[in-house]
C-alpha cells in the first residue's frame, strides 16, 4: 500500500502512509498500526506522517479525517477523484497550504469527465481549440463549419432580409 515502517525499541511501527490513506497508530497497541484508505465518497490527497498529519488512534476514526467528495466529482476512495462530465479537476499543491483539489465547471459540452475533452478541444478546463478548429461562441468548431448557435444567429438576419425585399417588391 506504499506505507513506510521503521523499528522503534525492537517493534515495527508505521511512520507514513501515501495520499488517500489515514495513519492509524495507537501507542499502547503497536500491532494495530495500519494505513486505512478513505472510503468511497471521501478522499485525501495528502500523505499521512507520524508524528504529524492525518493520524488517529483507532481505525474507526480514520474516515473522519478524509474530505467529503466535491460537487462535480466522483470519489472512489483513497485519493482517487474523477471529474464528472462538465467539470475539470485541478490537483495542485499550494506551497505552505498543502494539497487540495479544485473543480472547475467547463463550458457546455467541453469536458467529458475524468479530465478528458470533447472533440476539437484540449488544455485545462478544455478551454482551447485544437489545430484546424476555431471558437464560435463557447464552442470549438472545425474550420469551415459553423456551430448550431452560429447558424441560428444568421436566421434572423436572413428573415429580415427576405421580409425587407418582399416589402420593396410589394
Amino acid at each position: 500500500d506504499g506505507s513506510e515502517w521503521s523499528a522503534a525499541d525492537g517493534v515495527m511501527r508505521v511512520q507514513s502512509c501515501p495520499a488517500g490513506y489515514i495513519l492509524v497508530r495507537n501507542p499502547a497497541v503497536p500491532v494495530l498500526d495500519a494505513c486505512v484508505a478513505c472510503p468511497p465518497g471521501k478522499y485525501s490527497i495528502q500523505s499521512a506522517q507520524y508524528p504529524g498529519t492525518l493520524v488517529v488512534r483507532h481505525a474507526a476514526d480514520a474516515p473522519q479525517l478524509c474530505s467529503e467528495c466535491l460537487r462535480g466529482a466522483d470519489c472512489l476512495g483513497g485519493a482517487d477523484i474523477v471529474s464528472l462530465p462538465g467539470f475539470w479537476a485541478d490537483h495542485s499543491t499550494v506551497e505552505g497550504e498543502g494539497s487540495d483539489v479544485v473543480l472547475y465547471q467547463c463550458s457546455p459540452r467541453a469536458c467529458e469527465g475524468n479530465n478528458s475533452c470533447s472533440e476539437g478541444r484540449h488544455g485545462a478546463v478544455c478551454g482551447r481549440c485544437d489545430e484546424e478548429w476555431s471558437k464560435s461562441g463557447l464552442e470549438c468548431v472545425l474550420c469551415g463549419e459553423e456551430s448550431a448557435l452560429g447558424q441560428a444567429k444568421h436566421v434572423p438576419s436572413f428573415v429580415v432580409t427576405v421580409l425587407a425585399a418582399g416589402l420593396l417588391v410589394y
